[in-house]
């Protein structure tokens, strides 16, 4: 079967619809020489793999591909990092103060997102005072596979790597399936763990659809949950055979978690939604990413969690109740935005770092209560 890659038709950028297949070994090489050898050297696992590649086929796309994967990778640039690519499994990098920070937040993002998703987000941290860690979930973005995606399994995962990383406090943020884990990292190590923020938190947090939302919105968002649960095979096949599929079916699922944009690109921003496909697509992630559903088909919280916990609510597609999140969390803040939605790293980096501080404040500076609902 051929591999496919997206062909950008002018010099502003690759166009979701338009597309060139090759062979699948090809693809891999186009890719890897378009991330250029600042990040390809740097890739735990791959760099000895990938630094001898050279282009093949049309080398005006390998350029622009370049310089859109550049793009994204900018927000690194002003950034003073403490031990920037830090060789570990799951893949992390640290930012911010190498010194007596307030505290230490590590952010965890969902599916079908990466590292990359808090570009807009940790710039906003660092300038608290803040270190920030960034990392890939196992089996998503550059970070291997477990033999389990259970949330149990991944949260050891994280902590085993982001205990030694943190100074001061330790808060964990998660958006998505990374709010499962941060609240599962918060009940396996509550000696450890100081806080836990999510936003578009799921098991454990989230309540039953709203009656008022369409009945076209309720009957996709049940199908992707089928389809990624009870058959992800065939999906999983797809997906990483063909980087173009990946990126369509990443593409349809932020539009659907924001059906009021015309175009999601103008929020998301097309580089982070080229960038974070091709992350997938370079590491062959696409499909052990998607085990996360299966393997937690079946996930329950365990005993109410006792470390202090903050839910922001964005408007679209963010379903957290406050009665759930009060039933298994300890639950000091729940705060509703009137704008933003299932990717409010992206959408409202500014409301979401305020939420993240004013947690740590609390955690720092107050003896945290639980919130009144």
């Amino acid at each position: 079967m051929a591999g496919c890659l997206m062909v950008p038709m002018t010099s502003a950028g690759p166009t979701p619809t338009s597309q060139h297949c090759t062979l699948g070994g090809d693809v891999h090489r186009w890719v890897a020489r378009a991330l250029g050898p600042r990040l390809v050297e740097q890739l735990p696992g791959l760099r000895h793999d990938l630094r001898e590649w050279e282009p093949v086929g049309d080398g005006a796309f390998s350029l622009d591909v370049a310089a859109h994967v550049r793009s994204w990778l900018s927000w690194l640039d002003g950034l003073e990092p403490c031990d920037p690519w830090v060789d570990t499994d799951p893949y992390l990098m640290r930012f911010g103060p190498c010194q007596d920070p307030q505290a230490t937040v590590v952010l965890l993002h969902g599916w079908p997102t990466s590292h990359l998703l808090f570009h807009r987000l940790v710039p906003r941290l660092v300038s608290q005072e803040l270190t920030v860690v960034v990392l890939d979930l196992p089996g998503h973005g550059v970070s291997s596979a477990l033999p389990s995606s259970q949330v149990g399994a991944m949260a050891r995962a994280v902590l085993d790597q982001v205990v030694t990383a943190a100074t001061g406090p330790l808060l964990i943020h998660g958006q998505d399936w990374g709010s499962v884990v941060a609240a599962e990292c918060g009940r396996l190590a509550p000696g450890a763990v100081a806080g836990v923020h999510v936003s578009a938190g799921l098991i454990g947090f989230m309540g039953a659809l709203p009656p008022t939302l369409p009945s076209g919105m309720r009957a996709r968002l049940g199908a992707y949950l089928t389809q990624q649960s009870l058959m992800p095979e065939p999906l999983q096949l797809a997906l990483v055979d063909c980087p173009v599929a990946n990126f369509a079916w990443q593409l349809d699922k932020y539009r659907l978690w924001r059906p009021d944009l015309t175009r999601a690109e103008d929020v998301l921003g097309i580089d982070f939604l080229y960038g974070n496909a091709t992350l997938a697509a370079l590491a062959r992630s696409a499909g052990t990413a998607l085990q996360i559903f299966p393997d937690n088909r079946t996930y329950t919280p365990g005993p109410a969690s006792s470390v202090p916990t903050s839910v922001s609510v964005f408007a679209h597609c963010d379903f957290a109740d406050a009665k759930v999140a009060a039933r298994h969390n300890h639950l000091v803040a729940f705060t509703h935005h009137p704008t933003g939605g299932h990717l409010a790293a992206l959408e409202e980096p500014d409301l979401l770092a305020t939420d993240i501080t004013s947690l740590v404040r609390t955690i720092t500076e107050h003896p945290p209560r639980k919130a009144s609902i």
